[in-house]
């Protein structure tokens, strides 16, 4: 099963690619504007251990489907399903949000590389909601290819090419030719 479809999320436009068979997903995420490129690939048992430790389990079939769904945007009225690609500062935000609700703990700092690396990342986050229930699944992907470096400009043109240094001005030319 594969499927793909432009999203646009906080005014950032995305190409993102499904692909997925009984025992892994593949999700590939392409910046429209960047060339930017996310990817990784999920085996099942991952993929339903995320859903577990959400606390809303679902098998891989079930969870690719949601997926797919969110993706084709033909959620019916009694659940809804929702993509986000979130930053890895944007899931800071969120924590700090539900810590303020709770008792806040202390975070530890992370090494200057892993940071650096969360830096880079993006998150496909599947909402799936109902009546009584909202559940997200977070799916990581690791930066694969970052854009190409800008051009450099087009060399400037001069109507006439430089003296080179080998040339002599047509005039010592002539006065040489003469002697």
């Amino acid at each position: 099963m594969a499927a793909s479809a432009f999203i646009a999320v906080r005014g950032i436009e995305y190409t993102l690619g499904l692909t997925a068979d009984e025992a892994a997903l593949r999700i590939d995420l392409q910046q429209a504007d960047g060339g930017h490129i996310w990817s990784a690939t999920f085996d099942s048992h991952y993929v339903e251990e995320i859903t577990r430790k959400t606390g809303s389990f679902k098998r891989f079939g079930a969870f690719v489907s949601m997926l797919r769904r969110a993706l084709a945007a033909d959620a019916t009225d009694a659940e809804s399903l929702k993509i986000d690609v979130l930053t890895y500062a944007d899931l800071q935000v969120l924590k700090q949000r539900r810590a303020a609700g709770a008792a806040a703990q202390p975070q530890r700092p992370q090494p200057a590389a892993a940071a650096a690396d969360s830096a880079q990342r993006r998150y496909v986050i599947l909402t799936h909601s109902t009546a009584h229930d909202r559940t997200h699944f977070p799916l990581p992907l690791p930066l694969i290819a970052p854009p190409p470096p800008p051009m450099p400009p087009p060399p400037a043109t001069h109507p006439f090419p430089p003296p080179s240094l080998h040339q002599r001005p047509a005039a010592a030319a002539a006065a040489a030719a003469a002697e």
